[in-house]
């Protein structure tokens, strides 16, 4: 964080300092790629995990540095999204209802996103590590004829509580399903319900998870045939009744 507490430091010292337009377009760009090097940082070693997750199954999640690596970058991409985002900034709108100069609070948290979404980031990935003794964490293997999909957002939580969630009522458990190629998804989860899925999947419960990831991502998906894709442009954003 001390790179970020820099760069902040000298936004802070020139704000009110009148610059040319191009200093001021610098100034994104620094913030912006200053996040952005830390966040290339966190994908390179989470893709060496799924190298060796591919080699050696869920053995090679017993390292714990490859597990901190693994948390760390499914924690930040629960929070690079625009959902989250939205979302954080309603619940904090309305939590602040009544406090004065609300929007100004408000303000000040849309204008600092870049950095309290890396923070969230770091919180969620370190929730995640640190409750994987009593979470149920689940590699799936998926040996079926229906591969895996990505999108666009590909986490998602598949507990069926989220379906009555919202800004005011949050998801009571997160079975958090996360796809890491066409045969291999892996889950964090609070609930026991998809225990099963440690022995086998069928096609069912494929669709139903690539269902899952397309309402997530928007229907913005990527999969490995042309039939998969087919199926989730035929079924549209019926089925799954999950957000």
């Amino acid at each position: 964080m001390a790179d970020f507490v820099a760069v902040s430091d000298v936004w802070r010292i020139i704000e009110h300092v009148r610059r040319p337009e191009e200093i001021s377009e610098l100034e994104d760009v620094i913030r912006c790629n200053s996040l952005e090097n830390k966040y290339t940082t966190i994908e390179n070693k989470f893709y060496s995990v799924i190298e060796a997750i591919k080699e050696y199954g869920s053995a090679a999640l017993n390292d714990n540095s490859a597990m901190l690596s693994f948390c760390s970058y499914v924690g930040h991409q629960v929070t690079r999204t625009k959902s989250f985002r939205d979302r954080s900034i309603e619940a904090i709108r309305q939590g602040v209802v009544g406090i004065p100069d609300v929007e100004r609070y408000v303000y000040l948290t849309e204008r600092s996103w870049w950095l309290l979404s890396y923070i969230f980031g770091t919180n969620v990935g370190a929730e995640l590590y640190f409750s994987r003794e009593n979470d149920h964490h689940i590699l799936i293997n998926n040996c079926t004829h229906t591969p895996f999909i990505t999108g666009f957002h590909p986490l998602t939580n598949v507990h069926e509580c989220v379906s009555d969630a919202g800004v005011s009522n949050p998801p009571e458990y997160m079975d958090l399903y996360v796809p890491l190629t066409p045969n291999i998804g892996y889950m964090f989860n609070q609930s026991p319900d998809y225990n099963h899925l440690r022995d086998s999947i069928d096609d069912e419960e494929v669709r139903f998870l690539n269902t899952a990831v397309s309402r997530q991502s928007e229907g913005r998906v990527i999969g490995s045939t042309s039939a998969v894709i087919d199926e989730i442009r035929k079924q549209g954003t019926r089925g799954s009744g999950l957000a």
